[in-house]
């Protein structure tokens, strides 16, 4: 009975686990999609994709990898001076690529970086995650920042989700401190639009006039010529943060993921991503963090979060 009763809360905590870093990744990915110029419904079903069939098929249990920022960024100049028809082609090179870098056991040279280079690496990711936070204190669509009143109840509610996650766990401990977090500044956040009081939320972020990637371009010479070093360039960036982030976790926990598994399961998401006309993605390190801090220890809690 007691071996049933700690395998039932194993599997509630990669539940609680896999939602938690579900709601992490809608606002990361949404804001994304939203650089890309591309609809963030298309994005979030890239998301969904990615991190289901990484969790099924990739090398390497609490990681989680979805439509990513370092891969949007890449093909930015793509989409703005081409159009977002390119981006059909791009994302599908980019996940061929990514298969036949596994196929030649690209992962071997992974074992060149050096620590410090890894370090400097999640050092720089910390940095962008915290300017992609900074762009919630914007007014959505624009440039502009949030004044007065919307301003400092955006300060106070970030305030107070801060002090939810560092406080709540010294009281309950059974319920992880960022679902609190995440359903007590919701309600706040509820209440006073109920009250007249908007808050910036996603859905404003959704109303930039986004598009789907629905329109290809041709497929001809000079369209493969275009995305060539885009999809290159994109599927080396995405194999070094999934494997940076899988060597994190392989420190943090004393275990071995596998890089070879983890890069052809890469490419197989990113080219089934793109075949269904979504964007590209890899490892995250900001939701893997999530993940591990809040308990997970297999796959189960990556393909909740998908799911």
């Amino acid at each position: 009975m007691l071996e049933i009763k700690d395998q039932d809360t194993k599997i509630a905590n990669e539940i609680w686990a896999g939602i938690i870093v579900s709601i992490a990744l809608i606002p990361e990915i949404i804001s994304f999609a939203l650089l890309l110029g591309v609809s963030p419904i298309v994005a979030l079903y890239s998301g969904a994709i990615i991190a289901m069939i990484m969790a099924l098929f990739g090398g390497r249990s609490i990681m989680v990898s979805a439509a990513a920022g370092s891969v949007a960024v890449i093909f930015i100049p793509l989409v703005q001076n081409y159009g977002v028809g390119y981006l059909f082609y791009a994302i599908i090179l980019m996940g061929l690529f990514q298969i036949i870098f596994a196929f030649l056991n690209i992962d071997y040279l992974f074992k060149l970086i050096s620590k410090p280079i890894m370090l400097s690496f999640v050092n720089g990711l910390a940095i962008i995650i915290l300017f992609a936070q900074v762009r919630q204190f914007k007014v959505p669509g624009t440039q502009e920042w949030l004044i007065g009143k919307d301003l400092w109840i955006m300060f106070g509610l970030t305030i107070l989700t801060i002090l939810i996650i560092k406080q709540i766990p010294k009281i309950i401990k059974k319920i992880p401190a960022t679902l609190m977090a995440l359903l007590i500044i919701t309600l706040i956040s509820l209440v006073l639009d109920y009250s007249g009081v908007h808050i910036y939320n996603v859905m404003d972020m959704t109303k930039n006039g986004a598009t789907n990637i629905d329109k290809h371009a041709p497929l001809n010479l000079t369209t493969l010529q275009i995305v060539f070093i885009p999809a290159l360039s994109a599927a080396l960036v995405a194999i070094v943060e999934s494997l940076l982030t899988l060597n994190l976790i392989d420190d943090l926990t004393n275990t071995k993921g596998e890089k070879k598994k983890e890069v052809y399961a890469l490419g197989s998401a990113n080219l089934l991503s793109g075949l269904l006309g979504g964007v590209g993605g890899c490892g995250m390190i900001g939701q893997t963090m999530i993940n591990y801090s809040n308990g997970a220890k297999k796959k189960l809690s990556s393909f909740i979060a998908g799911l």
